[in-house]
């Protein structure tokens, strides 16, 4: 995949009477393409990085360029010009849109900036990226029978817009709902993934590049919502699993390497710290009539 771009999505035909209504949704991802592009859309768009993308500037050439940088929603009126300026740069893309209709009457317009003509917002907890990637992948398998499930997440995407608390003149914030994106909020996310990955020891940058967060959300939102550290979570997960191979009877030292452990004494050690028991004595205690 990162060898070439690779681009999921759908293009829809919308049923009349429907306002707002979804137009296009898409999801690249695949090795940085090199260039000057540029775009004017007919239609509202919604659209979001997850990587750093070069740079852009928007509705004239005399407009100063910016970094475009991740998890960040630009929100763009129908017929704005933007450019985008990838030259020079290297590495991965991994980028996701949707445009619709009558973004105007949702009232999505007082976001713009009159002079600017784009609003920004931050998505520090990624749930815009989710909703996006929902988007594309509707698209991506059920075609154009899939409209009413992607103007759904297009909804939702609307309702994180009109709820977004402003930063600057053009910038917003993203408040996060995980009662909205249930049950994908970051802390049922972040368990699944550790729960996945038990035997390593991955780190921060890569865990939030997978889940398609920020750093800065890991390691400050993820303890508000979860109640404990990542490395917490990651020692009861451990914990947890080394319990249940404990009642199965492997030795230690395979129950070690399927935990993530990898060394029997440090699980011991861990296991007796976070118990106050031995492997052992747990192991005989559960062995006893």
């Amino acid at each position: 995949m990162d060898a070439k771009f690779h681009t999921i999505g759908h293009h829809w035909s919308r049923p009349d009477g429907v306002c707002p209504a979804i137009c296009t949704s898409a999801e690249v991802i695949g090795r940085l393409p090199v260039g000057l592009n540029y775009f004017c859309q007919p239609y509202w768009v919604i659209d979001y990085e997850f990587t750093p993308h070069g740079r852009f500037r928007v509705r004239s050439v005399r407009a100063p360029w910016a970094p475009r940088r991740p998890f960040q929603v630009h929100l763009y009126p129908p017929e704005v010009p933007v450019w985008e300026d990838t030259r020079g740069e290297k590495g991965r893309r991994h980028s996701a849109w949707v445009t619709f209709s009558a973004g105007a009457q949702t009232g999505l317009e007082r976001f713009i900036h009159p002079a600017r003509r784009y609003a920004r917002f931050l998505d520090e907890g990624g749930e815009c990226g989710i909703l996006l990637r929902q988007a594309a992948q509707v698209g991506r398998k059920r075609g154009e029978a899939g409209f009413w499930a992607a103007q759904a997440l297009l909804c939702r995407l609307i309702e994180l817009l009109l709820t977004a608390e402003p930063v600057a003149q053009e910038s917003w914030r993203i408040v996060p709902r995980t009662s909205v994106l249930a049950p994908h909020g970051l802390a049922a996310r972040v368990e699944r993934y550790l729960r996945a990955h038990l035997r390593e020891n991955v780190p921060v940058a890569i865990l939030a590049r997978d889940l398609h967060v920020s750093v800065s959300t890991l390691t400050h939102r993820y303890p508000r919502e979860a109640g404990e550290s990542l490395i917490a979570t990651r020692r009861r997960l451990r914990i947890g699993q080394a319990k249940l191979l404990l009642a199965k009877g492997p030795p230690l030292k395979a129950i070690a390497e399927q935990t993530g452990f990898h060394d029997a004494f440090y699980l011991s050690r861990t296991f007796a710290k976070v118990t106050g028991a031995t492997p052992r004595d747990f192991r005989r205690r559960l062995a006893a009539p």
